[in-house]
C-alpha cells in the first residue's frame, strides 16, 4: 500500500509514490456525496512525482501528465475518513 501525504491543493487531498512499481497515489476531494476517489497512475517517474508534489497547483500539474499515464480507481474514501479498497477480479 502507498503511503500518501496531504497535499495543498482544491481539487487533491493526499497523494503518495511508490518508486519500485513507478506507481501514483492520488486522492481527490470529495464529490457532492462526500466520498472521494483514490486513483493510482502507473508508469510515473520519480521526477515526475516530485514536480507534481512541490508543484504550485498540483491539479494542474496532474492534468499535464494524465495523458500519458493510465488511471483508475482503486478506492474510496468517506466522510469519516475510512477507506475501502477495491478488488479487480
Amino acid at each position: 500500500m502507498i503511503i500518501r501525504e496531504s497535499v495543498t491543493s482544491s481539487n487533491v487531498v493526499s497523494i503518495g509514490y511508490d518508486a519500485e512499481l513507478r506507481l501514483m497515489e492520488v486522492q481527490f476531494r470529495p464529490s457532492l456525496s462526500g466520498v472521494s476517489k483514490v486513483y493510482v497512475y502507473e508508469h510515473v517517474s520519480e521526477n515526475e512525482f516530485a514536480r507534481i508534489k512541490s508543484a504550485e497547483s498540483v491539479g494542474r500539474a496532474l492534468a499535464a501528465i494524465k495523458a500519458y499515464h493510465p488511471a483508475y480507481v482503486v478506492a474510496t474514501v468517506d466522510q469519516a475518513g475510512n477507506e475501502t479498497r477495491l478488488s479487480f477480479l
